[in-house]
């Protein structure tokens, strides 16, 4: 087709000018975000954010970086509970990996949350469990089908360096020491909705110490631990779990089921257990005193089988080695030294309840046991090594049975 040649001059300088003018444009912008000072409306982002929390959320300021790296920052996070601050964020980092406007999908790279500091007592935990409690059964449902902006809302990583926690309740106090959380890929919008099963993907832990300060009980103490576990939708395979506890050493390795019911509780339950290792090494155990635990006779010698919310604990393997127990209880007058054995193949519960170990003639566990010495009220056993079946027929568990006879 032929064209003037004055048309082709025009024709090329709008494309020209088309082209200096969606590069202005694109200029204009990049500067613009570079330059923009969010920090400038702190304020009124706090205020949305507290408003559609329920919770008073304040910050000292945001850093972005969209341009080079994609991402913002921000720091000094603080949430507070009835006016009493109750989780401090040093920052907040956000790396975004893409992002289509057109489509309403977001994916994030990488979000890292470092130095958070978790404080809550009685008055705080009262408040978030009485929010859960209002939540009807209908408002959870109307939550579960509500249409988001967003299309698709995916986190490849989340991270969480140097967590610190403590929660006091009823006499009781939790701590948590030196964090580190890692989890990977995390679905949390997908075709507009929520989704209930967010942890799919693998969860690593570093935790430097644990302190549990129960009412009534020694302190437990637990250091130097470490998790690595995965997660989909209701299955959790706990690949590793070692830690320092009782001055020994633990190892695990296990397998949870999970039920969820958004009409009972936001958490999901535990429904059965299946232990694939463990090793419990170079303990000290004590049996703590209980002077307030009822007695047979005060319970009223009730006959009827306790119903445990686990359905079921399977133990597949494990181990003891270098066990010491001693007890502070009166009602349990128990001395075990250089404690060592195995179990195989063992139900503990099932059907929600405890295996009766000689009246169960279905259990095809194998145990092994020593010990160097066992003391149970004024009698006394030395030396004692016995190995072969879980069952009332084994003799050895018979002599043990006899030996725990109360006088």
């Amino acid at each position: 087709m032929f064209m003037p040649s004055v048309m082709k001059k025009r024709l090329k300088r709008f494309f020209i000018l088309l082209t200096g003018l969606s590069l202005l444009f694109f200029i204009s912008l990049m500067v613009f975000i570079r330059f923009f000072d969010i920090n400038q409306y702190a304020n009124w982002i706090s205020r949305q954010i507290s408003e559609s929390s329920g919770y008073q959320i304040s910050f000292q300021s945001i850093d972005q970086d969209l341009v080079d790296n994609g991402g913002f920052s921000v720091n000094g996070i603080s949430l507070f509970i009835e006016q009493a601050e109750v989780l401090q964020i040093a920052q907040l980092r956000v790396k975004i990996k893409s992002i289509d406007l057109w489509n309403r999908e977001l994916e994030i790279a990488e979000i890292e949350i470092s130095s958070p500091n978790i404080e809550l007592d009685q008055s705080g935990l009262n408040t978030l469990m009485a929010a859960e409690k209002g939540d009807s059964a209908a408002d959870k449902d109307k939550l579960k089908i509500t249409v988001l902006p967003w299309q698709k809302l995916h986190i490849n990583q989340l991270r969480v360096v140097d967590l610190n926690a403590e929660i006091h309740q009823a006499g009781h106090k939790i701590q948590l020491q030196q964090a580190d959380l890692k989890v990977n890929n995390l679905n949390i919008i997908t075709d507009n909705q929520v989704q209930a099963d967010l942890l799919q993907g693998r969860l690593a832990a570093l935790i430097q110490g644990i302190e549990l300060d129960l009412a009534d009980l020694p302190k437990l103490n637990i250091s130097d631990s470490q998790l690595d576990l995965s997660i989909d939708k209701n299955a959790v395979v706990v690949e590793r779990l070692d830690a320092y506890v009782f001055a020994g050493q633990l190892r695990l390795q296990a397998q949870v089921l999970l039920t969820f019911d958004p009409t009972v509780s936001t958490l999901p339950a535990v429904k059965s257990v299946t232990i694939d290792s463990l090793l419990l090494k170079d303990m000290n155990l004590l049996i703590p005193p209980a002077e307030n635990f009822p007695t047979a006779a005060q319970s009223g010698q009730n006959t009827q089988p306790l119903m445990l919310p686990l359905e079921t604990l399977f133990i597949k393997q494990a181990q003891t080695e270098n066990l010491n127990i001693r007890s502070d209880n009166s009602r349990i007058p128990l001395t075990v030294n250089k404690l060592s054995g195995s179990v195989q193949a063992f139900y503990v519960i099932q059907n929600n309840q405890l295996t009766d170990l000689y009246g169960d003639s279905n259990q095809d566990a194998l145990f092994a046991i020593r010990f160097a010495l066992l003391r149970w009220w004024d009698s006394e056993m030395e030396g004692f090594a016995a190995t072969g079946s879980l069952n009332q027929d084994n003799p050895s568990l018979l002599l043990l049975q006899e030996h725990f006879k109360t006088p």
